[in-house]
């Protein structure tokens, strides 16, 4: 959270706000052979990671002289994998196989119409930019999978069925809201909320 009072700058941003996360989350079996293994009635691999994060920038009360106002920025990096190592053994009735990436940029409230503003702008305006500025950038890359020559011996239980699942998933749920109270007095009457999925892979 930032929040901009009265100051003598001459330029810059009037109040800034930064997040930047990376992560990487691994579950993985590695390699057995055939008195090392896995024998249950149930497998489960399981990677699961959660990036959450939020920022909350005000300049409203600021008087800084030709500041760029109120700038919030995020990143997030996460990589999520659940991988059966090469020459792993599994024998089970249920194999259960997953890797769940999930961003979550929730509202700054219980829901969009009554929650805060994520940037609330009320000074600046450089020659080239925005009395706000929100701007966020969101990589994924999740991976489930299943190594050379490794055995996943789905076995026939005594009644019904066995059962196989191999799930890589992705998940981005990213809210902002954003807000120009110029009075008018700003350079330039603009505020923006820009959230850029960069890539988000899922395999």
């Amino acid at each position: 959270q930032a929040i901009a009072g009265s100051g003598g700058m001459v330029a810059g941003s009037a109040a800034v706000a930064t997040t930047s996360t990376s992560s990487t989350t691994l579950a993985k079996l590695e390699s057995g052979d055939g008195t090392h293994k896995i024998d249950v009635g149930s497998f489960t691999l399981k990677a699961e990671h959660t990036s959450r994060f939020n920022g909350e920038v005000d300049s409203l009360q600021a008087s800084i002289v030709g500041a760029s106002g109120a700038v919030a920025t995020h990143s997030v990096n996460s990589t999520v994998t659940a991988e059966v190592g090469k020459n792993a053994q599994v024998l089970a009735q249920h194999v259960n196989i997953d890797a769940n990436n999930l961003i979550d940029k929730p509202w700054l409230g219980s829901d969009g119409d009554s929650a805060d503003w994520n940037i609330l702008s009320g000074s600046g305006g450089l020659l080239n930019g925005p009395a706000g500025h929100s701007e966020t950038h969101i990589t994924q890359d999740t991976t489930a999978s299943i190594g050379d020559s490794a055995v996943v011996h789905v076995m026939a239980p005594i009644s019904g069925e066995g059962s196989f699942t191999m799930d890589a998933y992705n998940k981005i749920a990213a809210h902002d809201k954003t807000k120009l109270d110029s009075g008018g007095a700003i350079a330039i009457a603009l505020s923006d909320s820009m959230i850029y999925v960069d890539r988000s892979d899922a395999d």
